[in-house]
Formats: structure tokens, C-alpha cells, sequence
């Protein structure tokens, strides 16, 4: 929701609010917060931010997540 909020501020502060907003995001499951039937995905929907899934290649997901797991201890 943060990429998002900073999608839609950053419409409104540079482009008049006319620029197309699209929260692209690389699993079902790590979009499933933001389709459907949910509280987040009503609120993108209001404010015309498009979610869309985007597979990667099996190669580059396994390096997403390991850069997401090096990212997770370092703010611990």
C-alpha cells in the first residue's frame, strides 16, 4: 500500500493526476493483499491504481527472494 500511496501522490504532484498507475507485482501471492474482494483492493480500485501480476523467470524469482531474505536481515 505504501508503493501505491506513493504512486498516487506522485500522479497527482506531477502529472495532474492523469498518468496511468499500475502497482505491478511478481506472485499471486504477494498480490493477493490487493485483489479480490479485499479492504485494499477496493481502496486502489477507488483511487485507479491497476494491479497487475508479472511472472518471472524461475532464474530471476529465485534471486528476487534471495535479495528479499538479505534485505530481511538487514533490518532486523
Amino acid at each position: 500500500m505504501t508503493d501505491a500511496l506513493k504512486l498516487v501522490w506522485a500522479d497527482r504532484v506531477f502529472f495532474q493526476g492523469v498518468a496511468e498507475k499500475i502497482l505491478a507485482l511478481s506472485s499471486r501471492a504477494a498480490a493477493g493483499h490487493f485483489l479480490g474482494e479485499t479492504w485494499m483492493a477496493r481502496a486502489l480500485e477507488n483511487l485507479r491504481v491497476s494491479v497487475r501480476v508479472v511472472e518471472l523467470p524461475p532464474d530471476l524469482a529465485v534471486r528476487v527472494e534471495e535479495a528479499q531474505k538479505r534485505q530481511a536481515r538487514g533490518n532486523r
